[in-house]
C-alpha cells in the first residue's frame, strides 16, 4: 500500500491508465456474469487446442 500511495504521489495520480470497457466487452462481461455464451473443456489439453485453432 505504501508503495501504490508514493507512485501516486509522484505521479500525481493514479500510476496506470484507466480505461472504461468498450460494448463488446461490457456484453461479454455481463454474459459472463450470467452464464451465458460459456464454454467447458474436460481438460487443459482440449482447451488449448481450442485456442490455437
Amino acid at each position: 500500500i505504501n508503495l501504490f500511495l508514493s507512485q501516486v504521489r509522484l505521479q500525481k495520480g493514479l500510476p496506470f491508465d484507466v480505461k472504461i470497457p468498450n460494448k463488446t466487452t461490457l456484453k461479454a462481461m455481463k454474459d459472463a456474469d450470467e452464464g451465458r455464451n460459456l464454454s467447458a473443456y474436460s481438460s487443459i489439453d482440449d482447451f488449448v487446442k481450442k485456442m490455437r485453432a
